[in-house]
């Protein structure tokens, strides 16, 4: 996830109309070293005022609020809830800049929905993470409805063995000679958020690629993971940067975050908040979706959309999708194959009830949602892929990341892609992300042997969800010749010719749709219009898949191959087969 809060804080200032005011740089000193259990935040504000302006409008301070200067004239702070009223001496005109100075200092106070950590400080450890609900530990603009992008530098002192990461920014360190040590990250491109982590951090960097750095507390168990974690990053960004465009970061920096958190993973400008129990074995099977949040610096920072119901698809269902295709990039395109197969199976039949259900193109916070948007959104996705081709999809996308923060919009993406590919999007964006549900579709093989070969004529039914439908012909000589199967309106047909009988016909075998293939002759898994041998070969091929019971699970599950509906692939679907072979 990248920004969960936004929507909760737009709405909140949406509220609050008052006079506008526009921050252009701020400059923060954070003092770590004086009490391990206190933190100290120093802010100089560079403000323009954009109207004639006699008050200033504050978000809440998650730190307890010290003082507040106006050009060196203290300034009486009202609280007003979830933000603080600050009044100026006089009123100032339009287009007037000044410096804004505030110390914040104390503990740190973040609460969360649910008794969630959102902040930790200690001896060891420090983070800080942007906004949530009880306030911001820097200086933030509670004026308009949207956040006050700004550049500056955060400047952290701490004992000198500690570690700093903040926002993908290389960082300046300074020997104070007292045991202490300052790390500066400047940072000249414009930012919405700010977050650091420092203390007794270890750590590593990836071993070719792009630079990634892993601070982490733990052992040589946590310490190979982040390696592996790291060095996967490293390999990955420069693809992400190939596609769509090279990051305005100097690395990317992966952290532990310690305590009861609400997300496993969470992306802030090149610095990727990873919980500490991800490490543990009950849950390591969430390491294998890190490169999710590395990919939210292309989809969350560089660019996302304004529209809360197409928000969840520019972030989570792309983060998705981009993680996957790396994987098939670096691995191979079975291992691609395999998130595909994961996202979608989890988003027909992990849903809460068949008939709960809601549009890709829905606002984020519900979970029916997250299995729409990120499972189901993410493989829709690959099927944009498979209709107007990888350089057509990716010509929409870089045009995305182009229009920069926030500028993503559906109207926009498919009118870069038609212009790339000639290939017209909207009957999918129609159906597949604005439309609910997924197609069953039966699929009637027809293999008529001639003289000189085959011809294989391949027919499907079902639902109108367009498809292209890549397919695979296995020869008996392991020969492979592949096609598509166009499917739209509710039908499609492709007719292929063969130089002999095909030993199996592998339908969208890396699942690139969400869509459930019923064979019109039950037990015909290999298509081939009979149950022979070769559907008992490939549903043993396929035995011991179960539907997992939990996301982000991979239990290796195609239904394709539960002929008794079970969700599991077992003796009893090999029985199946048996019988409708006799």
């Amino acid at each position: 996830m990248r920004r969960l809060a936004t929507f909760l804080i737009v709405f909140l200032m949406t509220a609050h109309a008052h006079a506008d005011v526009d921050f252009l740089d701020q400059d923060l000193t954070v003092d770590l070293a004086t009490d391990p259990s206190e933190v100290t935040v120093t802010a100089s504000v560079r403000i323009s005022m954009v109207t004639d302006t006699d008050s200033l409008s504050l978000w809440q301070a998650a730190i307890p609020l010290v003082s507040i200067e106006w050009e060196g004239t203290p300034l009486t702070v009202t609280e007003r809830g979830w933000w603080y009223s600050a009044d100026l001496p006089s009123t100032v005109t339009a287009g007037t800049e000044g410096t804004l100075s505030v110390v914040m200092s104390g503990v740190v106070d973040c609460p969360y929905p649910g008794g969630y950590v959102t902040c930790v400080r200690s001896a060891d450890l420090t983070f800080l993470m942007p906004p949530w609900e009880a306030g911001s530990w820097y200086v933030m603009n509670a004026e308009g409805s949207t956040f006050d992008d700004h550049t500056g530098s955060i400047a952290i002192t701490q004992p000198t063995a500690h570690n700093a990461a903040a926002m993908g920014i290389t960082p300046v360190m300074v020997d104070n000679g007292d045991g202490t040590s300052t790390w500066t990250f400047a940072f000249d491109r414009q930012v919405s958020y700010l977050a650091f982590v420092a203390g007794n951090l270890d750590e590593v960097t990836s071993s070719d690629g792009f630079s990634i750095r892993g601070l982490y507390q733990g052992d040589t168990h946590v310490r190979d993971l982040m390696q592996g974690m790291v060095d996967e990053a490293g390999l990955f960004a420069p693809i992400f940067s190939d596609l769509w465009g090279a990051p305005p970061v100097e690395e990317v920096d992966y952290t532990t975050f310690s305590g009861r958190t609400p997300f496993a993973g969470t992306s802030i400008q090149g610095l990727i908040f990873l919980a500490d129990y991800i490490f543990t074995p009950t849950y390591s099977y969430l390491i294998s979706a890190v490169s999710h949040e590395l990919a939210h610096l292309w989809w969350g920072t560089m660019t996302n959309a304004a529209s809360t119901s197409e928000f969840g698809f520019f972030a989570e269902s792309m983060a998705e999708y981009s993680m996957w295709r790396a994987h098939g990039i670096v691995s191979g395109e079975d291992v691609r194959d395999t998130g595909s197969r994961m996202n979608a199976v989890w988003y027909m039949y992990g849903r809460p009830s068949p008939t709960s259900d809601t549009p890709v193109l829905s606002p984020l916070g519900t979970e029916i949602a997250i299995f729409a948007v990120y499972h189901k959104g993410s493989t829709v996705v690959r099927t944009l892929e498979e209709a107007a081709g990888a350089e057509g999809l990716d010509a929409g996308l870089r045009a995305m990341v182009e229009a920069g923060p926030d500028g993503a919009n559906i109207v926009d993406f498919v009118d870069a892609v038609d212009a790339a590919s000639g290939v017209d999007l909207t009957p999918y964006v129609d159906i597949w992300l604005r439309g609910r549900g997924f197609p069953v579709v039966t699929v009637t093989p027809s293999i008529v042997e001639s003289t000189d070969g085959a011809t294989a004529t391949i027919s499907a039914a079902g639902l109108d969800f367009p498809m292209q439908l890549p397919f695979k012909v296995l020869m008996a000589d392991g020969t492979v010749i592949e096609d598509t199967l166009p499917y739209d309106f509710g039908s499609g047909e492709v007719v292929i010719d063969l130089p002999d009988l095909p030993a199996c016909v592998q339908i969208d075998p890396g699942w690139t749709a969400v869509r459930e293939l019923s064979p019109s002759v039950d037990g015909d898994v290999s298509f081939d219009g009979r149950v022979d041998g070769a559907d008992l070969i490939e549903v043993a091929l396929k035995y011991g898949g179960a539907m997992p019971s939990e996301r982000r699970v991979d239990g290796a599950y195609d239904p394709l191959y539960d002929l008794d509906g079970s969700l599991v692939i077992d003796d009893g679907d090999l029985s199946t087969v048996v019988a409708a072979a006799e």
